[in-house]
């Protein structure tokens, strides 16, 4: 929408474009990674805030869809399974989810504001399983780590056993 503004008098005249939010509420999705193993639990993080960026507390679904290619090649997505959750006063809440199936799964979170207008926020995740092409994955919680903290790596191997070095480093080798 343009805003105009004009002073006959003083022979000024403004103008400046303004946008017009349909929905009061912006919503977060976040988890740790995108990649998790099967049956393998996990926080999704969910933030909530109003236009102004305050915190707001929010009732919504979380609904979890797998994504499925058809005969075609049209991709389509199937739910598997939903769930409620309402953000606190500081706009923030947790879900804890997990995947019977490897795939790609698309976490939704939906829900209204207080005039009823629906919002949707989407993040994508893949599920891997035995069938998983990536033979070797190193699954860390973060890729940053303070001097002296134990880092916290899930190493998965889908060959046969065997004898492997595992590496830190930084300005030099650690470990």
């Amino acid at each position: 929408v343009t805003l105009w503004a004009r002073l006959e008098e003083e022979s000024i005249a403004a103008q400046e474009r303004v946008y017009i939010a349909p929905v009061a509420i912006r919503a977060s999705l976040t988890t740790v990674r995108d990649v998790f193993l099967v049956k393998e639990p996990f926080e999704v993080e969910v933030k909530t805030t109003d236009l102004a960026a305050k915190p707001v507390a929010v009732k919504m679904q979380l609904r979890l869809f797998k994504r499925e290619t058809d005969e075609t090649g049209r991709v389509g997505e199937r739910e598997v399974r939903g769930m409620g959750v309402q953000t606190d006063r500081e706009g923030s809440a947790k879900a804890r989810v997990e995947f019977a199936d490897s795939g790609d799964y698309v976490l939704r979170l939906q829900g209204t504001d207080d005039r009823q207008n629906p919002f949707s926020v989407g993040k994508y995740v893949r599920i891997v399983g035995d069938d998983d092409e990536v033979k070797l994955r190193i699954l860390a919680d973060t890729d940053t780590y303070k001097v002296g903290e134990t880092p916290k790596i899930k190493l998965v191997s889908r060959t046969e056993p065997q004898l492997c070095l595992l590496t830190y480093e930084g300005d030099r080798l650690y470990g």
